[in-house]
């Protein structure tokens, strides 16, 4: 996934004199692209590896294993969850140049139910421009766009 380098790995800071600590146990994959909870107890981000492609994963703020999130692998990018925690709402992007074209045919924003069930692609211009602290996500694309919401 862009803007992903191997050995990048999510680091929690406490304070700002504090020192940062890893949020993850794995070493595996790049993660990327952190966005925490509405309720700020857990992080949902993005990983990145050559072999396995991307994943979106949930992890406590405390720290441990991420827990996979998404069915397949794919180039995934910008992770939201709503406020609720039902819906997870990210962009899929396409691989081709450096990276595998594997996964790519389907780029788009996607909604899926976090409890399983099937991820459905709300449009295939619009990309997660920002989030609240709430957890909802702003989207930009055309103006005929559909909403991403939940």
């Amino acid at each position: 996934a862009r803007g992903m380098l191997a050995g990048e790995f999510l680091r929690f800071l406490e304070s700002p004199t504090g020192a940062p600590r890893r949020l993850t146990t794995q070493t595996d994959h790049a993660e990327g692209w952190p966005s925490f909870t509405a309720d700020g107890r857990e992080i949902v981000y993005s990983t990145w590896s050559d072999q396995k492609l991307s994943s979106i994963r949930l992890v406590s703020a405390a720290g441990g294993e991420g827990k996979v999130l998404t069915p397949t692998p794919g180039h995934y990018l910008s992770p939201v969850l709503s406020p609720d925690r039902k819906s997870l709402v990210y962009q899929a992007g396409g691989g081709g140049r450096l990276g595998s074209a594997l996964y790519s045919e389907q780029r788009g924003l996607y909604v899926q139910p976090v409890a399983g069930g099937a991820p459905r692609r709300s449009g295939h211009r619009e990309r997660v421009a920002s989030r609240t602290p709430a957890g909802r996500a702003c989207v930009r694309g055309p103006a005929r766009a559909r909403r991403a919401g939940w």
